[in-house]
């Protein structure tokens, strides 16, 4: 599979918005015990250019050493998103 990743951009930010609407019932997460607004903090987005598949987002959160993930919508288990070149900051 080819993925292109690329960083969260702010024309993104509305689609993200929208997507945590229609798959996560709201625009906020709770990652042990904090609240995060994907759409607001930095991100990836990961696309499958060969299938035309959609845009799937990654927000995160760092502070310090630490790097907490906010969102990870992936396209399907197993193929290869996350160990995609440049999915790692």
């Amino acid at each position: 599979m080819s993925v292109r990743v690329r960083p969260l951009a702010d024309v993104d930010r509305a689609w993200v918005r929208a997507l945590l609407r229609e798959r996560w019932a709201g625009e906020q997460q709770v990652v042990h015990d904090t609240v995060y607004e994907p759409a607001e903090i930095p991100g990836f987005v990961a696309e499958d250019p060969a299938s035309g598949d959609a845009s799937r987002p990654v927000s995160y959160h760092r502070e310090g050493d630490a790097c907490e993930v906010a969102l990870l919508q992936p396209f399907a288990e197993g193929r290869g998103v996350g160990s995609a070149p440049g999915a790692c900051g």
